[in-house]
């Protein structure tokens, strides 16, 4: 169904809207030619991680929605507007229920920076911070 909205909004969107499904299409192609730029060997391993890949679907997505929007419009058939209008509650109920932002780790910043102050001149010391897995590297002076 999507498919068939997409494809009539290429046949009847405004030139505007036709170019920006052209380039969200051209987006997801190239995002599955060469989703990383990496050698190959590597691309896996790159987006096994969650969040990694998310950053192809912006203009796709967006490209989706404006098609959706405009589907909404008086001039549009009534089937295009009942199926448009599907698909942005799917996408709002979507949203709500998939949203969560994980809570951040207590790394307990106040006694690793005790511990800083400690130090002497020229020693270097690495303070956990968000998100997990990164740190910070210190060098008193």
């Amino acid at each position: 169904m999507a498919l068939l909205l997409i494809i009539y909004a290429t046949l009847k969107a405004p030139f505007r809207l036709k170019l920006f499904i052209l380039f969200g299409f051209l987006i997801f192609i190239a995002s599955l030619v060469s989703p990383t730029g990496l050698p190959k060997d590597h691309e896996l391993e790159f987006l096994s991680r969650s969040t990694t890949g998310m950053r192809y679907w912006l203009i796709p997505m967006l490209s989706f929605l404006a098609t959706l929007f405009w589907g909404l419009s008086k001039k549009n058939p009534l089937i295009i507007k009942i199926i448009s209008a599907i698909f942005l509650m799917t996408a709002v109920y979507g949203a709500m229920v998939d949203f969560h932002h994980p809570r951040l780790i207590d790394y307990q910043f106040k006694a690793e920076i005790e511990k800083f102050e400690f130090l002497s001149t020229g020693q270097e010391t690495a303070i956990p911070i968000n998100p997990y897995g990164w740190e910070m590297e210190l060098t008193k002076h």
